[in-house]
């Protein structure tokens, strides 16, 4: 009988887990951007931080951009917007 070896096991299935997680978050910047990542994480239930990691790496390769910063007037904090990133047109 063969045998598993579990610390793969466990890793390919944070990774696949991971994997869901990130295409959830850009379906929701697809079909409701642009939205914040505390929308994000309040419509989904992700974590906070997660949402934060995963939004920096979408960003990172270039498939969402900050589209816009608005001033939330009862926290005074900034809250940065992010929406599918646009092709660039060439003239």
């Amino acid at each position: 009988m063969r045998r598993i070896d579990l610390k793969k096991a466990n890793a390919a299935r944070s990774n696949t887990i991971r994997n869901i997680n990130r295409q959830i978050v850009l379906n929701y910047v697809r079909e409701r951007g642009p939205i914040s990542r505390s929308e994000i994480a309040q419509e989904t239930e992700l974590q906070r931080s997660t949402v934060s990691l995963i939004v920096e790496e979408l960003r990172v390769d270039r498939l969402i951009e900050e589209v816009a910063v608005n001033q939330r007037a009862a926290a005074l904090r900034s809250c940065s917007r992010y929406a599918l990133r646009t092709p660039l047109r060439l003239a």
